[in-house]
């Protein structure tokens, strides 16, 4: 019985041979669109699920309100604001924050030299927070010395070839050293956080000025983006609803009324840019 069906289908697909052509091209068409479609959604639902500890960490936005009462949210914090939530609140068990600048970095042994647009300053717990995995070093340590950096393995190849970089020296505008301690996996392509060098914070203040660090001259600028890590069985929204007083504690007098944060599940973050700035 079920031959026979077959037969009488070739028979029409036979007989009716262009309409067949154009139905089968558009069900396979179709197939192609809709399987393209599920791998695609596929993949960005993917963003930032490879970190281990992604659902306890959130990022902290900043409400910035104008003279004219308009309010900017703005995908950032600025540097004072990181150590004081870490002192403030039990609830967060690690406080990172992040700055990317474009420097010159040049291998002084052979003289390759780049303009880098992706070179992060760190805090010491970036590679605890977040789950990159380090080839060489150990993320514990890797960023505790001031001078330290770690850089990709993409971007260890195109300085050093094949050589093994760690404790080799970078210059870093013609001026600064940087030793390698860390040598990191390229960060995936579903990843927010796109990297080729990951450097010591303190570090920031012989590139950029002893300013950035300094809590009463950098309420403004550069505007870092700063994530909080929960301890365990804690939730966000009672640091939330205890950042009216923490603002009336950290911030400067003419601050109180102008700024105020939020934090944002990091695994939504990719969802969510078209909301910030």
């Amino acid at each position: 019985m079920i031959f026979n069906y077959f037969k009488i289908a070739l028979r029409s697909l036979w007989r009716f041979k262009g309409y067949a052509v154009v139905n089968i091209i558009g069900l396979a068409a179709g197939i192609t669109c809709c399987l393209l479609i599920m791998l695609f959604v596929y993949d960005e639902w993917q963003f930032d699920q490879f970190h281990e500890n992604g659902d306890h960490i959130y990022r902290v936005t900043t409400i910035e309100k104008t003279e004219d009462g308009t309010l900017h949210h703005l995908a950032n914090a600025y540097p004072p604001v990181a150590p004081r939530l870490q002192s403030a609140f039990s609830e967060l068990e690690q406080v990172v924050r992040f700055f990317p600048y474009s420097v010159s970095v040049k291998n002084p042994d052979n003289n390759t030299l780049f303009q880098e647009e992706k070179f992060f300053f760190a805090d010491s717990l970036f590679f605890s927070m977040f789950s990159f995995q380090l080839e060489s070093g150990n993320p514990a340590n890797a960023l505790v010395a001031p001078n330290a950096v770690v850089l990709t393995t993409e971007t260890a190849k195109r300085y050093f070839g094949d050589e093994n970089p760690i404790g080799k020296t970078l210059k870093v505008d013609a001026v600064h050293d940087f030793v390698i301690t860390g040598i990191v996996e390229n960060p995936p392509h579903n990843s927010s956080l796109q990297f080729d060098f990951v450097a010591a914070m303190p570090s920031i203040s012989h590139v950029m000025g002893t300013w950035v660090l300094n809590s009463g001259k950098s309420w403004h600028y550069p505007p870092m983006h700063t994530f909080v890590k929960l301890t365990e069985d804690q939730s966000i929204s009672r640091v939330q609803d205890q950042m009216k007083e923490f603002n009336k504690t950290n911030l400067p007098d003419y601050l109180v009324d102008t700024y105020s944060f939020q934090f944002q599940p990091f695994k939504e973050i990719h969802f969510l840019r078209s909301k910030v700035i």
